[in-house]
C-alpha cells in the first residue's frame, strides 16, 4: 500500500519541479493550474485516489505553496469589490475552487451578474485572476445548487427570477416557519432571546442593505437554530440566499427591511416567545410571511 503512494509522491515532486514550474508560473505567461492529466495517466486507481487526496495540501494550502513561490495569485481577485457575506471567500481554508464558488455566487446574489446573463469560464477566470479550472468547477457547483443553467456548448446563464420563484419560496417558508418558531419558544432560553433581540437592533439602526439583509437572515435562521431542527436550519439559509437575492433585484424591496410594521413584527414575535405564548407567535410568524410574499410579488410587477 506504500509503494503507490510513494509513486504519487514521486509525481508530486516532478509537478513542483522547475521546469514544472517554469512552464505554468513563469511571469511571460498568464498563471494557470498545472495540467496534470498526462503525469496522472499512467497512475492506477487508488494512486489517482491517494492523489486526490494530498492535491490540495500541494497547491491550494493556506500557506499558498505555489503561490509562494512569485507565481500565480492564490486569492482570486477583481476589479470590483468582491466582500463576501459572513466572509466566506476571504477564509484562506477554503479551497480555491471553493473561494471561486463563494465569489460567483455572491456577485449572482447581489445581482452583479443579472438574471439571464451569460456566463463564459475563458472571460470569467481573466477577470477572477485564475485558470479555467476552478472556474468550470465553481459553475458546476452553482449549477447543482440551481442559481445557473447549463448552456450546452455556449456557457452557462444565470437563473432567472420569476413570480412562481418568489411564490415557492415563501409558501415553504410559511410551512415551516411558524411551526419552527413554536418549537424555537419552547426551547429558547432568555439569553438566546436577548440575542434574537439584537439582531432586530442591527437590522432597525441599519444604513445599507447589506447590514439590514445579514441582520434580517440572522433573525430567521437563528429562530431555526433554537428550534434543535438542522435540516430546518440549513433550509433557512439557503431560503435567506434567495431573499437575498430578491432584495438585490428589486430596488423597492430594499426600504421594506428597515420599515416600522417590519421591525414591529420581529419585536412582537420575540415578546410572544417570551411570554412562551405559542398562538400569538405562530400567528405572527404566519402573517409576516404572507406580507412578505406579497411585497416581493408587488415589486417584482416594477422591475
Amino acid at each position: 500500500m506504500r509503494r503507490p503512494f510513494r509513486r504519487v509522491m514521486r509525481l508530486t515532486r516532478r509537478l513542483r519541479s522547475s521546469a514544472v514550474h517554469d512552464h505554468c508560473f513563469s511571469p511571460e505567461r498568464p498563471a494557470e493550474e498545472p495540467d496534470i492529466s498526462e503525469i496522472l495517466s499512467e497512475c492506477s486507481l487508488s494512486m489517482l485516489l491517494s492523489w486526490i487526496a494530498v492535491k490540495d495540501v500541494i497547491f491550494f494550502s493556506s500557506a499558498g505553496a505555489v503561490g509562494s513561490s512569485g507565481g500565480r495569485r492564490d486569492t482570486p481577485v477583481s476589479s470590483r469589490d468582491k466582500g463576501v457575506s459572513m466572509g466566506a471567500a476571504r477564509d484562506m481554508r477554503l479551497s480555491l475552487t471553493e473561494r471561486t464558488h463563494a465569489l460567483l455566487k455572491e456577485d449572482i446574489l447581489k445581482a452583479r451578474r443579472r438574471p439571464e446573463s451569460l456566463l463564459i469560464e475563458q472571460e470569467l477566470a481573466e477577470e477572477y485572476g485564475v485558470s479555467k479550472t476552478p472556474i468550470r468547477e465553481a459553475l458546476r457547483l452553482l449549477a447543482h445548487e440551481g442559481w445557473i443553467m447549463v448552456l450546452p456548448r455556449k456557457g452557462y446563464l444565470v437563473r432567472p427570477l420569476r413570480f412562481e420563484d418568489v411564490r415557492e419560496v415563501f409558501a415553504l417558508r410559511q410551512m415551516i416557519e411558524p411551526t419552527l418558531v413554536v418549537e424555537a419558544a419552547k426551547r429558547s432560553t432568555p439569553e438566546q432571546l436577548d440575542a434574537l433581540e439584537r439582531h432586530i437592533d442591527d437590522q432597525e439602526a441599519a444604513t445599507d442593505t447589506e447590514a439590514a439583509l445579514n441582520a434580517a437572515t440572522a433573525f430567521h435562521v437563528d429562530i431555526a437554530t433554537l428550534s434543535g431542527n438542522r435540516r430546518a436550519e440549513r433550509m433557512m439559509v439557503n431560503l435567506g440566499d434567495e431573499v437575498r437575492r430578491m432584495h438585490y433585484l428589486v430596488p423597492s424591496l430594499r426600504n421594506r427591511l428597515t420599515e416600522e410594521a417590519e421591525i414591529k413584527d420581529h419585536r412582537d414575535l420575540v415578546a410572544a416567545m417570551r411570554r412562551l405564548d405559542i398562538e400569538q407567535a405562530y400567528e405572527i410568524m404566519d402573517r409576516h410571511s404572507q406580507e412578505s410574499l406579497r411585497q416581493k410579488l408587488q415589486g417584482l410587477t416594477t422591475i
